[in-house]
């Protein structure tokens, strides 16, 4: 904690680590009775610290000669590994998303453009994330705002209840 707290690295032997935390110490003491010390490494990745490396050793003399480089290829891993994920969901929200807008387009005959507009409109509207008002739709088949028969282009009934019709949202 105290590594991740100040942005820093932090040595300490067993002994200091039972009378700083001694709660945590006893719980764990039987984890790690055979270190010596410890050294934590807070991982940086650009301005932002994505956790901590601890490395033990069961000898209190070897805490300041252990590695300095390994927690920044950590921390490099962990950041890829965040990349990928963040990537991940766009993808899947992205996909959510043009679901929604062709049931959108299909239902209500619209083009791609003035069908994403009403999507926007709505989720604005009820002031939701598009991507949630969109897996609302593909997953129910409905949502509040968008409802009523099949439109067809250049008809100019509201397809959300309100006085602007699909092809205008666009606009």
């Amino acid at each position: 904690m105290e590594a991740f707290e100040r942005e820093a690295t932090v040595s300490a032997s067993a002994i200091d680590l039972r009378d700083r935390w001694p709660r945590w110490s006893a719980a764990t003491w039987a984890d790690v009775r055979d270190a010596g010390a410890v050294r934590a490494f807070p991982l940086h990745h650009g301005t932002s610290i994505v956790g901590v490396l601890e490395l033990w050793t069961d000898r209190p003399e070897d805490a300041a000669h252990l590695p300095r480089t390994l927690p920044a290829h950590v921390a490099a891993h962990f950041a890829l590994v965040r990349r990928h994920e963040h990537l991940m969901r766009a993808l899947t929200t992205r996909t959510v998303v043009g679901q929604a807008q062709g049931i959108t387009m299909e239902r209500f005959g619209l083009r791609p453009e003035p069908a994403f507009a009403v999507l926007r409109r709505i989720s604005q509207h009820r002031n939701v994330k598009l991507a949630d008002l969109a897996d609302e739709l593909v997953t129910n088949g409905s949502v509040d705002g968008l409802s009523g028969p099949a439109q067809r282009p250049g008809d100019p009934r509201p397809v959300d209840g309100s006085s602007v019709s699909a092809p205008e949202a666009a606009g």
